[in-house]
């Protein structure tokens, strides 16, 4: 209306849904809550320019005020809501969907995702409906579509974003990942010797994969590379330590070399099986002696779907045996070279 709250200087600003925000704390002394009249604290994120129709990625905005030292605790509640003080005014709210993306709980199964409310187009006209469910995650689009990220990184990071984990990792160069949720990403690297972007999901080394169920990755990359590069799915295994690779497309060099231990068709592509030694290498252990096995396309591919475990089955029955799950994830890797890739999908359904 006519004064933009809550008032004061802001602690700080950030970028979210392609608008700016600023960030304010608030105290409130002896004030209702919903435990009763008590002291508490109000977070705010307040648009710099009005808007009333549009998207508001909620998550986003609670990411970057715990990046800001402002932390939340166990969700009580989540409304679109119209406030009036000391003031008079009507509004007809003619879209309200809340959605909630999938999220794997401790037992490794996945929720779903729960929209509510409903949708009208018309101007002033009201809903009554009751809601509706939906049983798909993740979105597609393209590489437009990545705006405004949550979060920049260029050494070496790690940690967590909408439930997915994340890593930028190098030994040297120039490497840039912006985070921008929902599994998307976008990532540059230049003058390395080698560097990994991904995002995926990470489990504490108590089951295999079997154990864990269905594992698919459905992608779709702007995927640029100038040398020697891969897009794949990666992760490891501990007991024993393995590091894998399901390979769709690669840059001048088609990864690893050798001989190949057989073929295996998965999800309507023909992939060579190979397995590698690595010596006193870096390793989720740190430098030790372990074995990589690799799935690789025989024809690049840069969108769709990766059943994971159809590969982990095919390696076992060549007699590649995997250990307890640790990681997988969608990766980006350089070596020796530059590129650039924009991951505009990246859902990692199962586990």
């Amino acid at each position: 209306g006519t004064w933009r709250p809550p008032g004061g200087t802001p602690r700080d600003s950030m970028y979210v849904d392609d608008g700016k925000y600023d960030v304010y704390v608030t105290d409130r002394i002896g004030q209702p809550s919903i435990i009763g009249d008590t002291d508490f604290k109000q977070f705010w994120s307040v648009r710099t320019e009005k808007k009333t129709k549009g998207t508001v990625h909620v998550n986003h905005h609670f990411y970057n005020w715990e990046e800001m030292g402002l932390k939340l605790g166990k969700m009580y509640e989540a409304s679109l809501n119209i406030e009036g003080y000391q003031s008079a005014g009507d509004a007809t709210v003619y879209k309200n969907v809340v959605t909630q993306k999938a999220v794997s709980d401790d037992t490794g199964s996945s929720s779903g995702s729960t929209s509510s409310g409903t949708t009208n187009t018309g101007s002033g006209s009201t809903n009554t409906g009751s809601g509706s469910t939906s049983t798909s995650s993740g979105s597609t689009g393209s590489a437009a579509d990545l705006k405004n990220p949550v979060k920049t990184l260029t050494t070496n990071a790690s940690g967590k974003i909408d439930g997915l984990d994340y890593e930028l990792w190098k030994d040297y160069g120039n490497t840039s990942m912006n985070l921008y949720g929902g599994g998307k990403f976008d990532c540059s690297w230049s003058d390395i010797n080698n560097a990994l972007f991904r995002i995926g999901k990470k489990w504490d080394c108590t089951k295999t994969w079997d154990q864990l169920g269905s594992i698919v990755v459905k992608y779709g990359v702007d995927y640029q590379p100038n040398g020697n590069s891969y897009l794949c799915v990666y992760g490891w295994t501990r007991s024993p330590l393995i590091e894998y690779y399901i390979v769709e497309s690669w840059g001048t060099w088609r990864p690893p070399g050798g001989t190949s231990k057989g073929t295996v068709t998965v999800d309507g592509g023909t992939y060579d099986v190979y397995v590698t030694d690595r010596i006193n290498q870096p390793s989720i252990d740190g430098d030790t002696t372990f074995k990589q096995f690799w799935s690789v396309r025989t024809e690049k591919k840069t969108s769709g779907s990766i059943s994971v475990d159809k590969h982990f089955s095919a390696w076992t029955a060549m007699g590649l045996k995997l250990g307890l799950m640790y990681e997988a994830s969608l990766n980006v890797e350089g070596y020796q070279s530059s590129g650039k890739a924009a991951i505009y999908q990246n859902d990692v359904i199962g586990g």
